[in-house]
């Protein structure tokens, strides 16, 4: 199987921006894996990996699948944030003191990170605090998010290097250019 691209992986997440599960926890991403039924964001980002051409480890369960970047030396919990990382969550009110939710980012802004997530609400701006469950909300969303609530990220061994184009935009169908401007 080929290695996926950074390019590809942002295309095909980013076109499933907005798809719903009906009913709660029944998605097209699990019943491919043979799971429907269960929380959704790491199998999110596995169907994702597939349809882009390739393979990742097990990520269905938030703790393993960062412990799978452990064992392979592809995490990091400090730093830069770069497209195609697998960012690993802990929302500090759901009340599970441990990672229990995946994206994939897009774009580090700084204090925040752009991502593409499976399995939370269709809102894309959180503030830091606010007490949703953002871990099972049944969406398909970009999220940016308060670097506060990253564990780690993994970072998948990609092919190329050309995706900077997608991840603007991206950016752009969130912050798309005001009209009379160029």
């Amino acid at each position: 199987m080929m290695k996926v691209t950074v390019q590809r992986l942002l295309e095909v997440a980013f076109n499933e921006v907005g798809y719903t599960e009906q009913p709660v926890n029944k998605t097209k991403y699990a019943k491919y894996f043979g799971t429907d039924g269960i929380q959704w964001c790491g199998v999110f980002v596995n169907w994702c990996f597939e349809k882009s051409g390739g393979k990742l480890h097990n990520t269905w369960y938030t703790p393993t699948g960062a412990q799978g970047f452990k064992v392979r030396k592809q995490w990091k919990s400090k730093g830069k944030v770069l497209a195609g990382d697998i960012v690993y969550f802990d929302f500090p009110n759901d009340n599970i003191d441990r990672i229990s939710h995946v994206g994939i980012a897009v774009k580090d802004l700084g204090k925040s990170v752009l991502c593409i997530e499976g399995n939370t609400t269709l809102t894309g701006f959180v503030p830091k605090g606010k007490d949703i469950d953002e871990r099972n909300g049944g969406a398909v969303s970009l999220k940016i998010r308060d670097k506060s609530l990253i564990v780690g990220w993994g970072r998948p061994d990609y092919q190329g290097s050309d995706y900077k184009w997608m991840v603007e935009k991206i950016v752009l169908s969130l912050f798309p250019p005001k009209k009379g401007k160029k």
